[in-house]
């Protein structure tokens, strides 16, 4: 292998790896796009089903979910209707 061969083999290798760094650091900013708004969504999803549990429903007589579900279970021979 002359000098020459072996140093455009060495150039050829490192640009390949360069390609394959670039791609893969490509994926992990993806990935870490996607974990964001996977956490985004959780976090929408606590803070909501927080509010619901406490808020006050025209339905249920200005009761919140809990105060309904703790005031009808005390109460024998009244049953939830889905």
């Amino acid at each position: 292998m002359t000098g020459e061969t072996l140093r455009s083999w060495v150039r050829q290798a490192a640009e390949g790896r360069g390609k394959e760094l670039a791609r893969l650091r490509a994926g992990v900013g993806r990935v870490r796009k996607a974990e964001a708004g996977w956490q985004r969504e959780r976090e929408i999803f606590q803070r909501l089903t927080y509010y619901n549990a406490r808020r006050h429903h025209s339905s249920l007589g200005y009761l919140s979910p809990v105060e309904f579900e703790q005031r009808h279970r005390a109460e024998p021979g009244l049953t939830l209707a889905a």
